[in-house]
């Protein structure tokens, strides 16, 4: 069996991830409630360092979380969220989908704090959270738009057979 981890921690207004493995979606709704529990609270958020050195796979859920955390910060601290170290496969995928245009990508792993806690996956996130991470994609360009509009249209077809 392949490991699949994403652990996270917050320490001095800078909230950090770390990939290892294969990521999914089943990850994704714990670490944005996390950084919101964190917002909600009032502490500032600077900086939003993603450390995929280990990440041999992501998928769309987890890529548009990834812009979601950039729009959080640019709306909150005016920058960029910091990709660390990226392997060849994680920095085709975002490249793939015009993520590496907004983020800052660095060749150095970010300096993780001593303590980060493991995400539990859940069994499967709302449709509610995936139309909002792959609306997060669609809006880089056109291309992503072509390529997720059937998986938007199913998500808001099954939000309004929830809501009817």
């Amino acid at each position: 069996m392949r490991e699949e981890k994403l652990l996270y921690g917050f320490e001095k207004s800078s909230f950090y991830i770390k990939a290892i493995g294969h990521i999914t979606a089943s990850f994704c709704p714990t670490v944005k409630e996390k950084v919101q529990e964190i917002v909600n609270d009032g502490v500032p958020i600077e900086a939003v360092f993603i450390d995929l050195s280990e990440c041999t796979y992501m998928d769309s859920t987890f890529m548009g979380l990834i812009l979601t955390l950039h729009k959080l910060l640019k709306e909150k601290a005016g920058k960029s969220v910091v990709i660390g170290n990226p392997t060849e496969e994680s920095l085709k995928l975002l490249v793939s989908l015009g993520i590496n245009k907004l983020v800052t990508i660095s060749e150095d792993s970010p300096p993780l704090p001593d303590k980060l806690d493991e995400v539990s996956p859940e069994v499967a996130p709302s449709a509610e959270f995936l139309l909002n991470a792959h609306q997060n994609l669609m809006e880089l360009n056109e291309e992503n738009r072509a390529k997720f509009s059937l998986v938007e249209k199913i998500l808001k077809e099954e939000i309004k057979k929830k809501e009817g």
